[in-house]
C-alpha cells in the first residue's frame, strides 16, 4: 500500500468528527484510500493485470466498514458490497497473507495487523472463505476425505463467528457429506445438525431484513435436514415457519406446500392436533390465493385428520368447507363425497339436522349427475340419521318430535326406493347388479312399512294409568284361557306362553310398571309381549316368519285395552278367579315384586276350556 493510502487511513482513525452519515464525506474518504498515481496505475495494468487496483477497491470498502463499526455508525454509504469485497479479497491475498490470517484465527489473536484494518466479522468471513477454498483443494486429492471434511467444518465455524449463517450452513452440509464419505457417521450427523441450526439462524436474519423469500428457503433447507437426521418435531415446526415466511413473501403455493409437508410429518407421528393446525393453514392459504381445487383437497385432509383425532364437530365443518370448494371448481362428485363424509361426522356429534342437510345436498348432486345408486345411499343415510334422532327423542320421552323424526325417515326411504330403481334401469349390461339394485329398492320399501308400524306404535303409547289397567286385565284374562294358552275376541287371538315374554323370557306380573302389548305373529295371532321387546323387533323382522312388520302389527295402549275388555266379557268365569272370590282378592293383593315362578294358570285342567 502507498504512503498516501496509509496516511489517509491514519487521518480517518484520528478524526473524531468524521460522520459516516454524510455520503459525500464517505465518498471522499473512500477515494483517499484507493487513490493511485498515474505511474502506479500503468504499472499495475501492465504487470499485474489490474490486480492492485481491485485490491485497493475492496480494501477501501473493508477498511471503511471497520472504521464505521468502531464509531458505531452506519455502513450504508460505503461504496462496494461487503460480501463481494470479502470474496474478492480472498483471491487477491498472497499465500503468506492467507497463512498469516488463518494463524491469527486459529490462535484467536485479536490485536493483529488484520484487526487494524478489518472488522472481526470480515476477518472470520475471510477465514471461512480460505478454509472453504482449502477444503475444495483437499477434496481433489484421493484419500483426503477426512481432512477435507475438517476443513469444511473449520470454514463453517469461521462463518458462524462472522455471522454469515447461510455460508456456515452450506459449509456444514459439505462437511457432513464429506464425513459420511469418510465413514465417520457420528460427525456427519453432528455436522448436519449444525447445518440445520445455521439455516434457521440465517432464515431469522433474512426475516429481520424483510427478505422473506430467502428466509423461507432457508427455513425449508433446515427442515429438510432435520427430517433427514430424524428430528421430526423440529422438521415439522420449521416447515411451518417456512410456510409463514412464504406467505409474507406472497408466495401462497410454496407456503401451502410447506404447511402440508409439516402436517404430513405431524400426522406420521400421531400428533393429530398439530397436523390439523398445519393442514388448516395450508387450506386457508390455498383458498386465499383462489386455488379452490387444492384448498378443497387440503380441507378434506384436514377433516380426515380431525376424524382420526375424534374431533367430529371440527371434521364436519372441514368436510363442508371442502365440499363447497369442490363445487366452486366444478368437481361435483368430490363435493358430494365430502357432503356425505360431513353427514357421518355430524351424526357422531348428534347434530342430526346438519347431518341430514349434508345428505340432502349430496343426494341432489348425485341425482343431477345421474348417479342414482349414490343418491339412494345418501337418502338411506339420511333415513338412518332420522331413525337415530327418533330413538334419542323416544329415550328422552319426547313423543311428538320422535314421531316427526320417524315420518322424515319414512320420506327418506321413499326417495331411496325410486333412486335404486332408476339405478337398476341404467344397468343394462350387468344383470346381477341390476338385480341387487332392485333388491335394495324393495328393502327401502320394506323399511317404509316397518317405519309406519313404528309410527303407529309410538302414537299408541299409553300413560301410566292405562298401563296399570292393561296389566290388570291381562291378569284377569290369563287364568280363564279357554283354549290352552290363548283367548280370542273377534278376528284377534291372543296368547302368552308360560305367562312370559317369549323373546326376553321376562315373567308377567300385574304389579310392575312394565308395559305389555300384543304383536301380530301371523294372520291375527298376537303374542302378548313387553312393549320394549316390540320396539326392538319392529325395525327387524317378525320372529319365525321373518317377514317385515307393517302398520297395525302391534296393538298398544287404548286399542289393546279395548280388546282386552271385550275378551274378558266373553271369557267364562271360574269360581277361582271370579270377581269377589277369595282367590281373586288374593291375586289382587300379590306382592308387587315379580317372582321367578309364575302364579298364572295357563290352560290347566282346573280352568276348563270352551
Amino acid at each position: 500500500m502507498s504512503a498516501e493510502c496509509l496516511q489517509a487511513i491514519s487521518d480517518l482513525q484520528d478524526d473524531r468528527e468524521f460522520n459516516f452519515d454524510d455520503p459525500k464525506a464517505v465518498e471522499r474518504a473512500y477515494q483517499s484510500i484507493v487513490q493511485m498515481g498515474v505511474t502506479s496505475r500503468i504499472w499495475d495494468s501492465a504487470f499485474h493485470g489490474g490486480g492492485l487496483t481491485k485490491f485497493m477497491n475492496v480494501f477501501g470498502t473493508l477498511v471503511l466498514r471497520s472504521l464505521a463499526e468502531k464509531k458505531n455508525q452506519t455502513t450504508l454509504w460505503i461504496p462496494g458490497i461487503q460480501e463481494d469485497a470479502v470474496k474478492s479479497l480472498v483471491g487477491l491475498l498472497s499465500e503468506t497473507a492467507k497463512n498469516a490470517l488463518l494463524s491469527t484465527v486459529e490462535q484467536n489473536l485479536e490485536d493483529t495487523g488484520f484487526s487494524k484494518y478489518f472488522t472481526a466479522q470480515d476477518r472470520w468471513c475471510l477465514a471461512g472463505h480460505l478454509y472453504y477454498e482449502k477444503s475444495v483443494a483437499e477434496g481433489l486429492l484421493a484419500g483426503r476425505e477426512l481432512q477435507t471434511a475438517e476443513a469444511y467444518a473449520c470454514a463453517a465455524r469461521a462463518y458462524q463467528q462472522a455471522g454469515c449463517h447461510s455460508l456456515a450452513a452450506k459449509a456444514f452440509r459439505m462437511a457432513a457429506a464429506t464425513y459420511a464419505l469418510a465413514g465417520d457417521d457420528a460427525r456427519a450427523a453432528d455436522a448436519y445438525a449444525f447445518a440445520a441450526d445455521a439455516y434457521v439462524k440465517a432464515a431469522e436474519a433474512y426475516a429481520k431484513t424483510n427478505d422473506y423469500k430467502q428466509a423461507a428457503e432457508a427455513y425449508e433447507m433446515a427442515a429438510q435436514i432435520y427430517a433427514r437426521i430424524g428430528e421430526d418435531a423440529l422438521a415439522a415446526s420449521v416447515y411451518e415457519r417456512a410456510g409463514q415466511a412464504y406467505r409474507w413473501a406472497e408466495l401462497p403455493g410454496a407456503a401451502a406446500g410447506a404447511y402440508e409437508t409439516a402436517a404430513g410429518i405431524y400426522l406420521h407421528n400421531g400428533d393429530y392436533g398439530s397436523a390439523a393446525k398445519a393442514y388448516e393453514a395450508a387450506a386457508e392459504t390455498y383458498m386465499g390465493a383462489g386455488k379452490c381445487d387444492k384448498a378443497a383437497k387440503a380441507y378434506e385432509t384436514l377433516a380426515d385428520t380431525f376424524m382420526r383425532a375424534g374431533q367430529y364437530k371440527e371434521a364436519a365443518k372441514a368436510y363442508m368447507t371442502a365440499a363447497r370448494a369442490y363445487r366452486r371448481t366444478g368437481r361435483h362428485t368430490e363435493a358430494a363425497k365430502a357432503y356425505m363424509a360431513a353427514a357421518r361426522a355430524y351424526r357422531q356429534t348428534d347434530q342430526y339436522d346438519a347431518a341430514v342437510d349434508a345428505c340432502r345436498m349430496a343426494a341432489e348432486i348425485y341425482t343431477e349427475r345421474g348417479r342414482y345408486q349414490l343418491a339412494a345411499q345418501a337418502h338411506e343415510l339420511a333415513a338412518q340419521i332420522f331413525l337415530a334422532t327418533a330413538k334419542a327423542y323416544t329415550e328422552e320421552g319426547r313423543l311428538a318430535p320422535a314421531i316427526r323424526a320417524y315420518e322424515l325417515a319414512e320420506e327418506a326411504n321413499k326417495r331411496a326406493a325410486p333412486a335404486y330403481e332408476s339405478a337398476a334401469q341404467a344397468e343394462i349390461n350387468d344383470a346381477s347388479l341390476r338385480g341387487q339394485l332392485l333388491e335394495q329398492a324393495e328393502a327401502a320399501n320394506v323399511r317404509v312399512g316397518w317405519i309406519r308400524a313404528m309410527i303407529a306404535f309410538e302414537k299408541q303409547a299409553p300413560q301410566a294409568e292405562m298401563i296399570a289397567d292393561i296389566n290388570a286385565l291381562i291378569d284377569q284374562c290369563l287364568p280363564n284361557l279357554p283354549d290352552g294358552d290363548r283367548f280370542s275376541v273377534g278376528a284377534y287371538t291372543f296368547r302368552m306362553d308360560d305367562g312370559e315374554d317369549f323373546v326376553s323370557s321376562d315373567k308377567f306380573h300385574p304389579r310392575t310398571r312394565d308395559e305389555w302389548c300384543a304383536m301380530n305373529r301371523e294372520d291375527g295371532m298376537y303374542d302378548i309381549i313387553l312393549a320394549s321387546t316390540a320396539a326392538a323387533l319392529i325395525p327387524t323382522k317378525r320372529p319365525h316368519l321373518r317377514s317385515a312388520f307393517v302398520e297395525g302389527d302391534v296393538l298398544r295402549g287404548q286399542a289393546f285395552l279395548d280388546l282386552l275388555r271385550a275378551a274378558l266379557l266373553k271369557l267364562p268365569r271360574t269360581a277361582k278367579n271370579a270377581p269377589g272370590s277369595d282367590d281373586h282378592h288374593r291375586s289382587q293383593m300379590n306382592d308387587q315384586r315379580p317372582t321367578n315362578s309364575s302364579s298364572v294358570v295357563s290352560g290347566s285342567p282346573e280352568t276348563g276350556s270352551t
